[in-house]
Order: C-alpha cells, then structure tokens, then sequence
C-alpha cells in the first residue's frame, strides 16, 4: 500500500473540470470530473454549516471542526502550487465515513510491512542488549521470528497480531505488542484530503476574479 504522492493526485485530475452546482455562503456544491463526463476520479465537495463532505470514486467521508469549513482545510497558496494536507489532524475531524465495502475502515488499514518493520525493531533491540556475542542463539530466534510469526504478515491483520502474540522463543516474546499500530492512512483518504486542498484553492481561483471586479 503506496502512499499517494501530490504529482500522482495531480495526474489522475489534470484533466478536471470544475462546475459550480451552489455557491450560497458556506452552502456549496461543487463537482469535479474529466470532461468526457467519467465516473473516474470524479469526485463533489458539499458544505453546510458546520461540515464538509467529499464523496465519489474514492468513497465518502464527512468532517465537521469550523462553520466553514473551507477555512479549516484552505492551503495557504505557494510559488509551486504545493497542496498542503495534514491527514492525522484532519482525520480526527472525521464525523462519518463510506468507502464502499472497502478493507479496513476507509481511513486506516492494516500494513504488513509496518507490522514485519515492528517485528524486526524488537528483534534488533533484543539482539543487542541480550545476545551479543550469541550468533548461533540469534540465528535460532530469527528462524523461529520468520516461520511463526512474519509468514503471517500477508494473511490478515488478526492472524498476523495473534502470531506475534503467541510468540515465545527461548524466553523471548513480544510483550504487549498488541499495542503497536501496524496500520497506515488508506490510498483513498488521502487521496481525498489531496481532493478537497486542490478542490478549494480551484474554487478560490475562479472566485477571485470575480470578487475582484465586485470589489
């Protein structure tokens, strides 16, 4: 599971158009979609007082922090159109979510080389304060790490957690590793938070004309 980068957000929406379907104070609906009016990447923004929901391709998700909630998510504009998104803020604000049937919960996902890299961290600790000097012992653990409990890491988020916890090796285990969060932020959320920063500074851009010559 690949984080999704702002280059490849900006490629699957270079050919977007944006239409204003209600533009009434902190009432909005906006639709973005390729011109040849395809469901890919298409995607709305609607607000009301009090909340945002982005919903289309990538599933639905709902947040709620300010009256207005463009100000809450509004990148400040920079020489190179840098999108800024901050998803472990911006995902506390989630009131409601719909992804579709989606694995995972639509936000966070169970990662299995998260799960192998906090494997292998308290190997490496144990190594080191416990068995240096021991290659024979470390070789024996790590065999033992990698048939029980790492060839577990592919299968499923339930399977792979209780491997680590019925670990035991020679006195070693991994304690509490029950607490260890071995998930990541779904390509689709943030793809999204990546949706609504770009959806409102387009909308910023082509209102600001507008409110410029009302001025």
């Amino acid at each position: 599971m690949t984080r999704p980068t702002q280059i490849e957000f900006m490629r699957d929406v270079q050919s977007h158009t944006m239409k204003i379907l209600r533009d009434d104070g902190i009432y909005r609906h906006l639709v973005f979609q390729q011109p040849v009016n395809s469901w890919h990447h298409r995607f709305e923004v609607v607000t009301w007082p009090g909340a945002l929901c982005i919903r289309g391709d990538v599933g639905t998700y709902v947040f709620s922090r300010l009256a207005d909630m463009f100000e809450f998510f509004r990148s400040p504009m920079t020489s190179d159109d840098r999108l800024y998104i901050n998803d472990s803020y911006w995902a506390e604000k989630l009131i409601a979510t719909n992804c579709n049937g989606r694995n995972g919960d639509g936000v966070m996902r169970f990662d299995p080389d998260e799960f192998r890299d906090a494997v292998n961290r308290r190997y490496v600790e144990h190594v080191r304060s416990r068995m240096r000097g021991m290659p024979n012992a470390r070789r024996s653990l790590r065999l033992a790490l990698e048939d029980e409990v790492l060839a577990y890491a592919d299968d499923s988020e339930t399977e792979a957690m209780r491997a680590a916890a019925d670990f035991e090796h020679e006195g070693f285990r991994l304690q509490d590793f029950w607490e260890v969060d071995c998930r990541k932020y779904t390509v689709q959320f943030v793809w999204s938070l990546y949706a609504i920063s770009w959806a409102i500074r387009e909308y910023d851009r082509q209102k600001s004309p507008q409110e410029s010559q009302a001025a």
